[in-house]
Protein backbone atom coordinates (compact mmCIF):
# COMPACT_ATOMS: atom_id res chain seq x y z
CA UNK A 1 0.00 0.00 0.00
CA UNK A 2 3.01 2.46 0.56
CA UNK A 3 4.42 1.90 -2.74
CA UNK A 4 1.01 2.17 -4.90
CA UNK A 5 0.38 5.11 -6.65
CA UNK A 6 -1.63 8.21 -5.43
CA UNK A 7 -5.33 7.98 -6.32
CA UNK A 8 -6.95 10.41 -8.50
CA UNK A 9 -10.06 12.41 -7.65
CA UNK A 10 -12.72 11.33 -10.02
CA UNK A 11 -14.11 14.51 -11.84
CA UNK A 12 -18.02 14.05 -10.65
CA UNK A 13 -16.38 14.22 -6.87
CA UNK A 14 -15.89 17.40 -5.11
CA UNK A 15 -12.50 18.83 -3.67
CA UNK A 16 -13.84 18.72 -0.11
CA UNK A 17 -15.63 15.09 -0.45
CA UNK A 18 -12.06 13.56 -2.17
CA UNK A 19 -9.96 15.16 0.81
CA UNK A 20 -12.42 14.01 3.34
CA UNK A 21 -13.26 10.67 2.23
CA UNK A 22 -11.19 9.14 5.02
CA UNK A 23 -12.78 11.03 7.25
CA UNK A 24 -14.81 9.23 10.47
CA UNK A 25 -16.95 10.85 12.95
CA UNK A 26 -19.86 9.32 15.59
CA UNK A 27 -22.09 10.58 18.25
CA UNK A 28 -21.16 9.00 21.49
CA UNK A 29 -23.45 8.26 24.61
CA UNK A 30 -21.14 9.77 27.76
CA UNK A 31 -20.42 6.34 29.03
CA UNK A 32 -18.94 5.06 25.58
CA UNK A 33 -16.98 8.13 25.17
CA UNK A 34 -15.39 8.18 28.58
CA UNK A 35 -15.06 4.79 28.05
CA UNK A 36 -12.72 5.69 24.71
CA UNK A 37 -10.87 8.12 26.30
CA UNK A 38 -10.00 6.18 29.05
CA UNK A 39 -8.99 3.56 26.31
CA UNK A 40 -6.67 5.76 24.75
CA UNK A 41 -5.06 7.16 27.70
CA UNK A 42 -4.24 3.96 28.80
CA UNK A 43 -2.80 2.61 25.65
CA UNK A 44 -0.94 6.52 24.88
CA UNK A 45 -3.37 6.67 21.73
CA UNK A 46 -5.02 9.86 19.92
CA UNK A 47 -7.52 9.98 19.05
CA UNK A 48 -7.29 8.94 15.47
CA UNK A 49 -5.20 5.84 16.41
CA UNK A 50 -7.54 4.81 19.05
CA UNK A 51 -9.98 4.56 16.41
CA UNK A 52 -7.58 2.47 13.88
CA UNK A 53 -6.36 -0.12 16.27
CA UNK A 54 -10.03 -0.74 17.58
CA UNK A 55 -11.09 -1.15 13.66
CA UNK A 56 -7.56 -3.06 13.12
CA UNK A 57 -8.44 -5.22 16.32
CA UNK A 58 -12.00 -6.44 16.23
CA UNK A 59 -13.03 -6.29 12.71
CA UNK A 60 -11.66 -9.31 11.46
CA UNK A 61 -12.61 -8.45 7.76
CA UNK A 62 -10.34 -6.00 7.59
CA UNK A 63 -7.37 -7.20 4.95
CA UNK A 64 -5.65 -3.46 4.59
CA UNK A 65 -3.68 -3.21 8.09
Amino acid sequence: MINEPLETRPIDVTVSNWKNRHLVSAKLTPINHRVFLAYCKEHNFNYSSGINNLIATYLTNNKDV
